[in-house]
């Protein structure tokens, strides 16, 4: 199954993360757990309460199975 692609905005990264978990079918808790944060952690990044640090996004997108990528070079 082909993932989409998505651009990361300042008004859409929440819901990204969001859906990633939930295709991932795991809970907030579930996914707190494998990046070493809380449960409440995870639902301020979804809510964009808090701005999580580019090691916190590469490392949430990684363990979603997203590819990350600055400019044309995948990390």
């Amino acid at each position: 199954m082909k993932k989409k692609k998505y651009t990361i905005t300042e008004d859409n990264w929440g819901e990204i993360i969001r859906r990633g978990r939930q295709s991932a079918n795991l809970t907030q808790e579930e996914l707190g757990k494998k990046i070493g944060k809380d449960k409440n952690y995870i639902n301020k990044l979804e809510n964009q309460k808090i701005d999580p640090s580019c090691f916190t996004y590469i490392t949430l997108a990684k363990e979603l199975g997203y590819k990350v990528f600055i400019g044309d070079e995948e990390i």
